[in-house]
């Protein structure tokens, strides 16, 4: 929406938090990705983020979607990163997304705090992957789906320094534990 657009331009200090839901993903074409991709990279006014994969490809311009994902990773002032992948999105939307986040999780040495919502191994990989190359560990993670520990197991094979201070996991099905 044209208004929200606006507001994140203009790195309005009273607008600190921005969710982007499924809904309004289906509704931006590839010029508006670009232009809120560009918008939320130079913002450093926001520093919690929610981002929903959506359930389908149908009406998602999936470039403009990937390069606004790739653009974000620009953002140096996010502090806060909330990542969930519907179980009814297209698998290679999800592992996409998952991967053109990486550039976000390598380069942002503010980001204290992610929570993933994942659904399968490759998702799990492309996180491990991004999150294995950091230079600092996040201080906290959570990470809700059944592959949850598989994602931990890969990180610590990649670079056992990467693993965050403070790990919650939960499992579909059951209540989970803290590290």
């Amino acid at each position: 929406d044209e208004d929200l657009l606006r507001r994140i331009e203009a790195n309005d200090p009273n607008f600190d938090a921005v969710s982007i839901e499924s809904e309004f993903i289906v509704e931006l074409s590839y010029e508006q990705f670009d232009r809120f991709g560009h918008a939320l990279a130079n913002n450093t006014s926001i520093n919690m983020i929610w981002l929903f994969v959506p359930e389908t490809q149908e009406n998602v311009d999936v470039t403009g979607w990937l390069c606004f994902l790739e653009l974000i990773g620009g953002n140096r002032s996010i502090t806060h990163f909330y990542y969930e992948s519907a179980s009814a999105a297209v698998k290679s939307l999800r592992v996409n997304s998952a991967m053109f986040l990486r550039r976000f999780f390598e380069r942002n040495g503010a980001l204290e705090f992610i929570s993933l919502k994942i659904i399968d191994p490759d998702e799990a990989e492309a996180f491990a992957s991004a999150l294995a190359s950091r230079e600092t560990a996040l201080e906290s993670i959570r990470i809700d789906g059944a592959n949850s520990i598989e994602l931990l197991r890969l990180i610590f094979e990649k670079n056992p320094a990467a693993i965050p201070k403070q790990v919650r996991t939960r499992h579909i099905g059951n209540e989970g534990g803290e590290a």
